[in-house]
């Protein structure tokens, strides 16, 4: 048993489907029982020249407008808004989340719109605090951290706009928590968010380590294994026997289509950076079974002519049944559209 297997991890999956809301309740009240772990908190929001006022007390899940529910609010000695937290595992941001979420900071003093998120999905989620933030044509500027923690100076507000992991968070608590029950908390904490973290899905990207990489490849092959699965289960899917295909450059799982004449179709893993930096999944059939048909949307031929290429744009910091699904709503798509009425299946295939 690995230490992150807590008895928390274990139990609220099987008592509750707001496993998220368990998460964050639990940060709630460890905060508000622990001033060590406010101080550890205090010290992430903080540099020289912005000082946030030390955070007293915090509520979870509060209403500050009919649109904004906030997963955790920061008070400080005044009873003033100084910190939100939006704890973030594998859903999307919702349209307009960080604008609207930084103007509910009161006052003219340093405040902090705090995203926390799982370490598999801070790049991609910062991405896309930034991009919301362009959209809003809120300007700017990155701040130096000496804590490394990704944060941005909104120019007009005054305010800012960082993210921080849970295990990056959690980590900080333990080293300040004064006391082995605290502690203990913060474990069984861990322990939840860890299990969390594995549930998602994080893409390809060019910068990433040989540690993380094989992490994201794995849950990538996965992926892969399941949909080809999920449709063989459905009955529109034939694996035959068509297997694996591994490279330096691919990972690929051949089937073949039910309903069609194409003898084969792969989904594939590609390392290639002229592709994974759209998406690492892509499904690559032959030109010549498309002859006489529509091919998909953003279906392209390669240098060679022989074969098509169609991309499998699966949401990255999504739960990995959602992007399951989406993969295998793309390969159903794609059997449509190849369908072949002449063509007789062996039902015993």
């Amino acid at each position: 048993m690995t230490e992150n297997e807590t008895l928390l991890a274990h139990m609220i999956p099987w008592l509750t489907s707001q496993v998220e809301v368990a998460a964050t309740r639990s940060l709630t009240f460890i905060l508000n029982k622990s001033p060590s772990c406010r101080t550890a908190l205090d010290g992430l929001l903080s540099t020289d020249g912005f000082a946030v006022e030390p955070i007293v007390r915090l509520t979870a899940e509060e209403s500050l407008s009919p649109t904004a529910r906030l997963d955790l609010v920061g008070y400080d000695s005044e009873k003033n808004r100084r910190l939100l937290i939006e704890a973030k595992f594998w859903a999307s941001l919702s349209d307009g989340q960080v604008s609207e979420y930084v103007t509910l900071l009161e006052g003219k003093e340093p405040g902090v719109l705090l995203f926390l998120c799982p370490h598999r999905r801070e790049e991609s989620l910062w991405r896309d605090v930034k991009k919301q933030l362009d959209v809003a044509s809120l300007e700017y500027e990155t701040v130096p951290r000496h804590n490394g923690l990704p944060c941005l100076q909104l120019t007009s507000l005054g305010k800012r706009v960082a993210l921080v992991s849970w295990r990056s968070l959690l980590d900080e608590m333990a080293s300040r928590a004064d006391n082995d029950a605290v502690l203990s908390d913060i474990r069984q904490l861990r322990g939840l968010t860890e299990t969390l973290n594995d549930q998602g899905f994080a893409p390809l990207t060019p910068d990433l380590d040989a540690e993380d990489f094989a992490e994201r490849d794995a849950r990538l092959r996965l992926l892969a294994a399941e949909a080809v699965d999920t449709g063989k289960r459905e009955g529109w899917i034939r694996r035959d026997r068509l297997q694996w295909g591994v490279t330096s450059s691919y990972c690929r799982r051949y089937f073949s289509l039910k309903g069609t004449s194409a003898p084969w179709v792969a989904l594939s893993i590609e390392y290639r950076e002229s592709r994974y930096q759209r998406t690492p999944l892509w499904l690559m059939t032959r030109t010549e079974d498309w002859e006489g048909r529509q091919r998909l949307p953003e279906t392209v031929e390669d240098q060679s002519g022989k074969y098509c290429w169609t991309p499998v744009n699966a949401s990255p910091g999504a739960d990995f049944g959602f992007v399951l699904a989406d993969v295998v709503a793309r390969m159903r798509e794609l059997s449509d559209a190849l369908c072949d009425d002449t063509v007789e299946d062996d039902p015993t295939t």
